[in-house]
């Protein structure tokens, strides 16, 4: 078995692109890139930081997003019952999706 590989690399430029090669040696450091300049007058906007994106809602059957619902307690047993996420439109027929753990929620 031999201890030897052979890579072919294959990089269509466009017409009038030359690449720099110059720099090839493995003993020589690459050239410290040049810091970047900033335009001090240049305003930058800034957006608020937001909480991540909640997932986004299951589908029904119908392609419509299902609501959310959360856990809680049961006024009537007084148990806790899971979050779940349940048809927007009552005559649908697609099943409720529960989360595993009501504490979790």
């Amino acid at each position: 078995m031999s201890n030897e590989v052979t890579i072919t690399i294959t990089v269509r430029l466009p017409d009038g692109v030359v690449p720099d090669v110059q720099y090839s040696s493995l003993d020589e450091p690459p050239f410290p890139a040049e810091a970047p300049r900033y335009d001090p007058d240049q305003r930058v906007e800034f957006r608020p930081m937001t909480p991540l994106d909640p997932p986004s809602a299951p589908l029904c059957q119908h392609g419509i997003p299902m609501k959310r619902y959360p856990a809680g307690i049961s006024k009537k047993t007084g148990k806790p019952y899971n979050a779940s996420w349940r048809p927007s439109d009552a005559g649908c027929t697609t099943v409720a999706l529960f989360d595993r753990d009501p504490a979790a929620a």
